[in-house]
Order: C-alpha cells, then sequence, then structure tokens
C-alpha cells in the first residue's frame, strides 16, 4: 500500500465506511464485521478517494478514522512495526484495541493468547505483563471470576457469564426457521436412517445422493422443501435449536464437521461454532494422528482451545523412517543450520546411539553446576553461537550434540531422541521454557506443533492462595501431553496483581 494514497482518504469519510461495516460488538468489546477475511484473517475494503480506488484493511482505516495516520505510516513500507491487536482478535477493528508498536514487542504479546484475568472476592491476578514496561499498554484479555470452591484446575469451571446474544444472531431467514419447524426429531431420523447406506472407517455415514454445487447432499421432504442432509441429522438428535443459529446470512455462526467431509452426515461429526473457528479447522484438513510406540501425536490444536471440540482425523501408525518436509521448519527455539548443525541427521543417529546411558549420566553429572528454584539443571558453559543452547564436543565419535539430547539418552530415552535426529515433525521440548536446562524431567519429546503451542505459556506462573491453585497452562488437558513447568506465585487475602512479580 503507497503511504501517498492513504493521504487522500479524509477522517470523516473514513469513519463513515468504518461505521457503515461495524455490525457486532463482542463482550470483550470487540468490533467486528460480516465481511469475509482475507488469507491473513484480515477484513479488507475498497475506499474510492481522489479518483482511485484504495484498498485497505479494515483496521488500518480504523486509525485513519481516529487521525492517527503518522501512526500508520510507521508500519507502511517497514518491517520494524506492526499494528498490535490487544485483544488478539484480527477480526476487530475498534481504535481502542489497537496500538503501533514494534514487531519484536507485538510477537510478545501472543504468550497472552487464551489467558484470562482471575477476580476473586479477596484478590485478583492479571496475566499480562506487557503493561508494566514503559509507554505500553496491557493486553486486553476476558475476565474469569472464580469461586471458593475451585480447588484445584480440573474442577475449575469458568463463572464468565456468556455474552448476550446480538441482534444479528436472532435476526434469521424466516424460511428457514420455519422449515426447521415443520421437521419432527422422529421424521427427520427416519429420513435418516433411509439415506445412510454406509459407514467409513472414520465413523462418517455415507449416502448415494451426489452433492449439489456447493459439495453438500439435499433432499426433498414434502411440497417441494429442500434440506440439507446434515442438517437433518441434527434435528433428529434434537438438536434444531442449536441449527437455527447457524441459518440466516447475518449469523455469526456455522455447522462445522469435525472429519472435514462435507458429504457427512453423522451427528457426533457435526457442532455449531462460530465462522472464526470454522476457518481454523481449515489447518487440520488431511492431516493424520500418527501413533508410535504407544505415543499418540494427534496435530489438531483446536480441542484445547476454550468451548472448542478437537477434528476428527484418521489414525495411522508412524513408519520408522519418516519423510523430512520441506514445508514444516523447526519449531524448536534452534538457530538456522550450520555447518555442524547439518549433519543432525541419520549420521548423528548412527553416531548418538554409540552413547550408552552410563556415559551420557557421566556428561550430565560433569556439566550439572547449578539447579534454580524451578529445578532447572544448567552448566557453566556458554551457549553456541548461534542460539541457545549448549553443545558439546565429542572428539571421538567425531559430533556435537546438545547437552539436552545428552540428558534425554541418559534417561534411557534414546529411541524416543532418534525420532527427533530423523524428521523435523518432532523435537525435544523444555517443559520449563529455559533452553539451558539440560534436566530430563523437564524434557519430553513431542510433535512439533505441540512444541509450539507451548510458547503461549511463556511469562506465566501459577497461582496458589490457600487451598485455591491455578494452572494457567492448557496443555495437560490434551491427551498424553504433559503441563508445562512454571513458576509458583503465592497470593494472599487483598492481593491484587496487576504486573506480573
Amino acid at each position: 500500500m503507497n503511504a501517498h494514497n492513504l493521504d487522500l482518504i479524509t477522517p470523516t469519510k473514513a469513519n463513515e465506511i468504518v461505521n457503515y461495516y461495524h455490525h457486532k460488538t463482542t463482550s470483550l468489546g470487540c468490533w467486528e464485521s460480516n465481511l469475509q477475511l482475507n488469507n491473513c484473517g484480515y477484513h479488507t475494503v475498497c475506499v474510492s478517494a481522489g479518483g482511485k480506488r484504495i484498498t485497505i484493511k479494515l483496521h488500518q482505516l480504523t486509525l485513519v478514522a481516529n487521525n492517527r495516520l503518522d501512526e500508520l505510516n510507521l508500519t507502511l513500507g517497514s518491517f520494524s512495526f506492526d499494528v498490535s491487536h490487544l485483544c488478539h482478535n484480527t477480526r476487530c477493528f475498534s481504535a481502542q484495541h489497537l496500538v503501533v508498536e514494534s514487531r519484536q514487542t507485538n510477537r510478545a504479546r501472543q504468550a497472552c493468547n487464551g489467558q484470562k484475568i482471575l477476580v476473586h472476592d479477596e484478590f485478583s491476578y492479571h496475566p499480562c505483563s506487557h503493561g508494566s514496561v514503559e509507554k505500553m499498554r496491557k493486553c486486553i484479555l476476558p475476565v474469569q471470576r472464580l469461586c471458593d470452591t475451585m480447588a484445584n484446575r480440573d474442577e475449575q469451571t469458568s463463572t464468565e457469564e456468556s455474552p448476550a446474544p446480538d441482534l444479528d444472531d436472532t435476526v434469521k431467514d424466516n424460511n428457514d426457521t420455519h422449515k426447521i419447524n415443520q421437521v419432527t426429531p422422529t421424521k427427520a431420523l427416519e429420513l435418516i436412517s433411509w439415506y445412510h447406506v454406509a459407514t467409513t472407517d472414520l465413523g462418517c455415514w455415507q449416502t448415494w445422493l451426489k452433492p449439489n454445487h456447493a459439495g453438500f447432499c439435499r433432499v426433498k421432504v414434502w411440497h417441494q422443501q429442500e434440506f440439507s442432509l446434515h442438517h437433518l441429522a441434527m434435528i433428529a438428535d434434537n438438536r434444531g435449536a442449536e441449527l437455527e443459529r447457524a441459518l440466516g446470512r447475518q449469523s455469526y455462526h456455522s455447522v462445522s464437521h469435525l472429519c472435514h467431509n462435507q458429504l457427512c452426515f453423522n451427528p457426533q461429526h457435526l457442532i455449531v461454532e462460530p465462522k472464526t473457528d470454522l476457518r481454523k479447522r481449515k489447518e487440520c484438513k488431511g492431516k493424520t494422528i500418527l501413533v508410535r510406540d504407544g505415543i499418540i501425536d494427534h496435530p489438531c490444536g483446536h480441542g484445547g482451545v476454550d468451548r472448542m471440540h478437537k477434528c476428527i482425523l484418521p489414525v495411522q501408525d508412524a513408519p520408522d523412517k519418516m519423510p523430512n518436509s520441506r514445508e514444516q521448519t523447526s519449531t524448536e527455539a534452534t538457530p538456522a543450520p550450520c555447518l555442524d548443525d547439518t549433519a543432525a541427521g541419520s549420521n548423528d543417529a548412527d553416531k548418538l546411539g554409540h552413547i550408552t546411558p552410563l556415559m551420557a549420566q557421566e556428561l550430565v553429572n560433569r556439566y550439572r553446576a547449578v539447579t534454580t528454584d524451578l529445578g532447572c539443571w544448567e552448566s557453566n558453559m556458554r551457549p553456541s553461537c548461534r542460539g541457545r543452547y549448549v553443545r558439546l564436543k565429542l572428539r571421538k565419535l567425531h559430533c556435537r550434540p546438545f547437552l539436552h539430547q545428552i540428558a534425554v539418552i541418559a534417561d534411557n530415552r534414546g529411541a524416543e531422541l532418534k525420532m527427533t535426529l530423523k524428521s523435523n515433525r518432532f523435537h525435544v521440548s523444555h517443559l520449563c521454557h529455559n533452553d539451558l536446562c539440560f534436566n530430563s524431567d523437564h524434557l519430553i519429546v513431542e510433535s512439533s506443533t505441540n512444541n509450539l503451542r507451548r510458547r503461549t505459556c511463556v511469562g506465566h506462573k501459577v497461582i496458589i492462595y490457600g487451598p485455591f491453585e491455578f494452572h494457567p497452562c492448557r496443555h495437560g488437558e490434551v491427551e498424553k501431553m504433559r503441563k508445562c513447568i512454571l513458576p509458583l506465585l503465592r497470593l494472599g487475602a487483598g492481593h491484587h496483581v496487576n504486573d506480573t512479580e
């Protein structure tokens, strides 16, 4: 975008366009529109000004409407500044939720994505620490009210009030709503049983009908009225009230197929969720669940998000030799591969295979110098020149492994370590988020996607107030995933934390 073209848009005209596309205000104060999102997840509009048609993002137009064009110019043609959404909602274009700050600060705010402000009768806690830095604003997070009966994280249920229904959610297509009320669950169940002819290995229900141009199967019930087969499945499951929320052109909800199969009409594979969550599920299309030696690698990360279900994916056994993927990059916080790093393939796997657990344990005991309060083991050696990990020189084996890799071998987990050397799909994760740590209790081998998700817990703490304990890490809720190891923060009565300590 040319900065000179933005001078043609007056604040008055920009304000009119922003108010025109302001269709919804969420409980968090986010302004949202019914416009479709682009590939980057933002709303874009075309503005006619000065005889030109200018394509601009809606949140950028909000800055122009609020006389903040000088701030917006800093982000154009430069990779040093970005427009940050304090609410972590890329659809939002509220001026109160937008700030222009450095790209490094913008990426640091990802650690607060998914967190909530804890509010109790006797204490409160704000997990965002960015407000403690000069000239930085705190992230805008939802509020979760806690009860005294919540003794631990597993028993906690959010007492946050659900947002009131918007006007757009209540305005539905009268024809669709009228047709749903005419079909009873019994009649819908008869039709579903008639058209259900086969079931796939994934549990998807199939029929002989051909899909329409939209990719769905539709049937005629009576009076030439057509219904989508998956809509009838929800009516047969007594979920007609949920289905009504997804009908209408102005609705913000849609029916999602957890199996990514539009021809499926199994009610167990159908849910009603916001359209933003439906778009997020496209990332899981075509992926499979890998099983290796009892370890399940589920690539779907939506199950860890509040009020979202996991995608239903096919399961297959992981092969012994997994092909490298050029599209996937290492999510472990390692530098770009140098000459020594390029040997981390089958050659290093063979060389590290000659290291016995007894030899590895001797190396761990030799270099263990400091034990932190969190239980991290650190050495006095400096990290490698291009990374934050400590490397060793084993001249007899002609290899340079990382110290945390030696710790995994010392814990008799050499077979798991080989998975990280042969493929970029698995990595060694530090549960303590300390790259210098080589405590085997803090190291696990998991998929690169799970390793990337753990970055949202960096900088957070476990809140303890009497018998009450709140663990902000949500990764333990996923099957066979361990929680992140975070420091403790004990609060007293009347203690209100605005910044992490």
